[in-house]
C-alpha cells in the first residue's frame, strides 16, 4: 500500500514575524496554517496571524487550527512509517550481505536490530510477561 505525503509539494514561504508569501492569491489555508504554527509556536498568536493575515473569521479560527494540528500530526504519522521502512530494508540488506560473507555474528545483530525495529520484542514480554532475550548485562 502506497501513502502520499498529506503536505502539498507547493509550500507557501514564510517571511518575517509568519506573514505568508501571496496569501492574497489564496492558496492552501491550511497549510498555510501549519506553517504559522511552525513558526509563530503560539496558539494565541497563530490565532491572531489567522484572523489579521489569512481572514480567517474569530468564530471559526480555533476549528482552523485544530485542523492544521492534524495535519501535523498526519505527515508525522507518515515521516515515521517511512523511517520504519528505511530502516528495516536497510537492517535486511546489512543481513543479506552479512550471510553472503558468512559473518553469523553481524547477521545475528542485525536481525535483532530488525526484531527491535518492528517491536517483537515488546509484543513477547506483553505475551510472556518476560523477556526472550535476556538484557545485555542482565544476570543469567
Amino acid at each position: 500500500m502506497t501513502r502520499e505525503n498529506p503536505t502539498p509539494k507547493n509550500v507557501p514561504r514564510v517571511v518575517a514575524n509568519g506573514q505568508i508569501a501571496g496569501t492574497e492569491s489564496g492558496g492552501d489555508m491550511l497549510q498555510k496554517v501549519v506553517l504559522l504554527i511552525v513558526s509563530l509556536r503560539d496558539r494565541r498568536r497563530v490565532a491572531e496571524a489567522c484572523i489579521e493575515k489569512l481572514g480567517v473569521s474569530p468564530s471559526e479560527v480555533h476549528v482552523v487550527i485544530s485542523d492544521a494540528y492534524e495535519r501535523i500530526r498526519q505527515a508525522a504519522k507518515w515521516s515515521t512509517e517511512e523511517a520504519l521502512g528505511e530502516a528495516l530494508v536497510r537492517v535486511d540488506d546489512i543481513y543479506q550481505r552479512a550471510l553472503q560473507i558468512q559473518d553469523t555474528k553481524t547477521a545475528l545483530a542485525a536481525q535483532k536490530e530488525k526484531a527491535k525495529l518492528m517491536g517483537l520484542y515488546a509484543l513477547a514480554r506483553r505475551r510472556t510477561g518476560t523477556s526472550p532475550v535476556p538484557e545485555v548485562g542482565a544476570p543469567r
